[in-house]
């Protein structure tokens, strides 16, 4: 066992399983998923 698990177990300390991939906790998906609505929410000028 790691000292890290051990510590948990020892101090009764609740840990969540989280899915290390899930875009919700993926801060870099987040900021990715905002500048992508900013860009598409953009108007293009008028070429002429």
């Amino acid at each position: 066992m790691s000292q890290v698990k051990l510590y948990i177990w020892v101090h009764n300390i609740t840990v969540l399983d989280w899915v290390p991939q899930s875009p919700n906790l993926n801060t870099i998906e987040q900021l990715w998923d905002y500048v992508d609505c900013q860009v598409r929410e953009r108007k293009p000028l008028p070429l002429d």
